[in-house]
């Protein structure tokens, strides 16, 4: 600071200082005056403050209003909807799984005020069938921070028919066009709250239009079938191209309904798959009448149309030509988890074409006799037993090569599988072709495919892993090495790749092994995220001291790394 600087600061110093002396000096002359000043500038002080908070109350008061009011009455109105809802569920709960038909979801073209159409839903569940009409319709989702939910209505009070409106971020009618990316996930999200509330686990769903077979191949454990009854090929041609192949459908399709009317042209690879019904002029001959005349004067199909309808689904659904799957279990004592094990896979695969081969590596615990016993009992399951433990790879290679099944799945013991897991595995590969191995999401593995979703017992296990499967609909996580404890492939991948290797003797390394010939064979590897399998964890590998298999995983590595290069470790997804 300057000589000029340091003046100009004395300067204004002394300003202020003749400032206050003048203010002090007016203090003292007139004390009274000086003190009702300033009595009076603190009231309007007060006042202002006090003005200004009830402003800001007001402003934040008209904010809440016009902000979270709508959002409350909603709320309200929801809650009114959701005693309705927990009303139709309690009228609704399926028997049990044992007895119960499968539920019908029908993603059709129609309205179901149509008369008609609630002779439809009246003849599937004459059937013993709860029938779930989707409405293309969709609801607009108002609250993007809450779950989609749906609306639902009982169809002309039929027990066990429902209309069901689901959420979307608009309210178009989805007939038009496919539905959109940000129009899907809360379509996806919307359709697991009704899985979910319904306790729906196995289903047809019945598809009319295209436009809805995005949503129909999320749906889990359940047969697909593309209905073209009574509607010309052109028709359905014309419908189909702007949306998808015919080959794309007939490969997503478990079966499709045609009449004799029909001239499309299928291929040879899908013809298993088409049911071939009897066509206006058939049912005519037979003395059926199968349309009427609405009092709008439209054509509908008659109550005898609908029946006929019915039972053509009805003999498609046990008929379906499903491709067998081979599960093969191999077993080292164990016993209990052996037990719980087998239970689970005849209980709740809930697969009519499936067989079950056991392949017991020289098990001392019972469990020869326990197997034994178990076959006698169940028709599809047939057992292996081999004089010594040969191992890992060569007892699965046992089973693998006794196996008759278009689609191969290699299950450890130590697991408990969930309900309808296999056709779900199943459709993700006739959606995706190019998979070669898919696995499953599990509570216990050392990769990605652990998730942690926290039961304490098989009891919980059921129900917490359906929230988290339901969460994840149709969606697979792409993976390096899928772990051999629950893995399915396709005929072609064993035809390509051949049996497991066996020089991992034990075990270790032979899944990591086996993906890279997937790999080399220019096929994929994921991870169904919409399948739970229970594991508990190297359950023969724990009968064996830590030495002995540190030793193992040294002495396998080594082989894998010579034959594949640096052995990548498995990290987890958290």
């Amino acid at each position: 600071m300057n000589l000029a600087e340091l003046e100009r600061e004395r300067d204004r110093l002394s300003r202020e200082l003749s400032s206050w002396i003048e203010w002090a000096g007016e203090i003292n002359a007139h004390p009274v005056r000086y003190f009702l000043f300033k009595k009076r500038r603190r009231a309007q002080h007060r006042f202002l403050q006090g003005r200004d908070l009830a402003i800001s109350l007001m402003g934040r008061l008209g904010t809440f209003l016009l902000t979270f009011l709508p959002s409350l009455l909603r709320r309200r109105t929801e809650g009114v909807q959701d005693q309705q809802l927990r009303n139709l569920l309690r009228e609704a709960a399926p028997p049990s799984s044992a007895s119960r038909s499968r539920d019908i979801l029908l993603f059709s073209l129609d309205s179901p005020e149509k008369p008609d159409l609630s002779l439809a839903v009246r003849e599937y569940a004459k059937r013993g069938h709860r029938v779930f009409w989707i409405s293309q319709s969709l609801v607009q989702w108002h609250e993007p921070r809450y779950e989609p939910r749906y609306e639902l209505d009982p169809i002309d009070g039929l027990t066990g028919g429902y209309l069901v409106r689901l959420h979307a971020n608009n309210n178009r009618f989805l007939q038009t066009d496919l539905p959109t990316k940000t129009e899907f996930h809360p379509l996806k999200k919307s359709l697991a709250c009704m899985l979910r509330d319904f306790a729906i686990t196995s289903s047809v769903s019945l598809l009319e239009h295209p436009s809805w077979l995005s949503l129909v191949q999320c749906v889990p454990n359940s047969y697909r079938v593309f209905d073209l009854q009574w509607r010309p090929a052109v028709q359905a041609k014309e419908e189909m191209d702007p949306f998808i192949s015919q080959t794309e459908l007939l490969r997503s399709a478990d079966g499709v309904l045609v009449d004799r009317s029909w001239d499309g042209q299928i291929a040879e690879t899908y013809v298993s798959k088409v049911m071939i019904v009897a066509d206006r002029s058939d049912q005519e001959r037979l003395g059926e009448d199968p349309t009427t005349i609405t009092k709008d004067g439209e054509k509908a199909f008659s109550l005898q149309g609908w029946a006929r309808r019915a039972d053509d689904l009805e003999k498609l659904i046990e008929t379906i030509p499903l491709p067998l799957v081979s599960v093969i279990v191999l077993t080292h004592n164990n016993l209990e988890l052996t037990k719980t094990c087998l239970r689970s896979v005849i209980e709740r695969s809930q697969y009519p074409n499936l067989e079950v081969l056991v392949v017991d590596n020289a098990s001392t615990d019972g469990t020869v006799d326990y197997l034994k016993e178990f076959q006698l009992h169940h028709e599809s399951v047939s057992v292996i037993f081999n004089r010594y433990n040969v191992g890992f790879a060569a007892g699965n290679n046992l089973g693998l090569a006794a196996a008759t099944g278009e689609y191969l799945v290699l299950l450890n013991n130590d697991t408990v599988v969930t309900e309808g897991w296999i056709l779900t595995l199943l459709h993700h590969f006739s959606d995706h072709p190019d998979i070669g191995l898919l696995g499953a999401v599990t509570n216990n593995i050392g990769n990605e495919a652990q998730v942690k979703i926290g039961y304490e017992s098989l009891d919980e296990m059921p129900e917490r892993s359906r929230a988290y499967t339901l969460a994840h609909l149709g969606e697979l996580l792409f993976l390096r090495t899928v772990a051999f404890f629950c893995v399915m492939m396709p005929r072609r991948t064993y035809t390509t790749c051949g049996p497991i290797s066996e020089a991992y003797g034990m075990g270790f390394f032979e899944d990591d092994d086996y993906c890279r010939k997937v790999e080399k064979a220019g096929l994929k590897i994921a991870c169904a995220e919409d399948v739970f399998i229970h594991h508990h964890l190297s359950a023969s590998f724990n009968q064996l001291k830590d030495k002995e298999r540190r030793a193992l995983f040294d002495r396998n590595r080594a082989i894998y790394e010579k034959r594949w290069g640096t052995w990548v470790p498995h990290r987890y997804r958290y």
